[in-house]
């Protein structure tokens, strides 16, 4: 219980920005994406700091409920875990007891994009597509396919990695909402104006420790809704929590 209360208090710690972030829930592992529609929530989370063994949740009407996940995308190939502090990275997309989701596995000198959804009642999982790549970083046809998900009000929906976007300098990765851009990396989370292109920090974090061997956070996950904002505080130690906060 004392760990418990200073893993809080110590991720409060790090907050700025607008309002006053909340903690939205505490699950276990490490949360590697997030959805938000209204007050339910789903999360992709795996075991350790890189993600082994990724799990399905969504939390809606109170009730958590773990939903399917094909085994390809739970379990990597190889039997390694998913690099999601580097190369890796997921997206979810919620609607109603649906949760669509994206999974970049760039697995070494080969990887997969797998795009799919799983729902609640009935429990069913299903993959929609899955692009072959030819490995991480310095080939220009890695995800040209596949582009993730999102959703409406009653439906999870999929398309094209070709999108047309005004350039930021910015290191890091980026979820888009209809009024605002949301850009994150290990050492702070900013909101965007898309027009404008004024920025806002939310939250920051102290640099990971020369030795590696300090106590630190970094967010891994983000998400939002209208104008409320989510994000996962994860220690180095592979343990997470998701804050929330409202931003204009």
């Amino acid at each position: 219980m004392f760990l418990a209360l200073v893993v809080l208090a110590a991720a409060c710690a790090g907050c700025g920005g607008s309002g006053r972030p909340k903690t939205l829930l505490a699950p276990r592992g490490t949360v590697v994406a997030l959805a938000l529609r209204g007050s339910d929530v789903a999360w992709l989370a795996g075991r350790g700091v890189a993600g082994c063994d990724l799990s399905l949740w969504l939390e809606r009407s109170k009730t958590v409920e773990r939903l399917r996940l094909p085994s390809h995308v739970a379990h990597t190939n190889a039997g390694t875990c998913f690099d999601f502090t580097s190369t890796d990275s997921a997206t979810l997309a919620l609607a109603g007891g649906y949760v669509g989701w994206s999974v970049d596995d760039e697995g070494g000198d080969s990887g997969v994009v797998t795009e799919g959804a799983s729902s609640a009642r009935p429990s069913r999982a299903a993959t929609f597509a899955v692009e072959l790549t030819d490995g991480p970083g310095n080939y220009p046809e890695v995800g040209t396919l596949l582009g993730g998900v999102t959703a409406t009000d009653d439906a999870v929906l999929w398309g094209t990695a070709r999108r047309l976007l005004r350039r930021l300098s910015f290191r890091g990765r980026v979820e888009a909402t209809r009024t605002k851009l949301v850009l994150w990396n290990d050492r702070r989370l900013l909101v965007v104006d898309p027009r404008s292109g004024q920025r806002r920090t939310i939250v920051t974090f102290a640099a990971p420790p020369s030795s590696g061997t300090g106590f630190y956070w970094s967010v891994t996950a983000v998400a939002a809704d209208g104008n409320r904002l989510a994000w996962a505080q994860t220690t180095n130690l592979g343990v997470s929590i998701v804050r929330t906060v409202r931003v204009a």
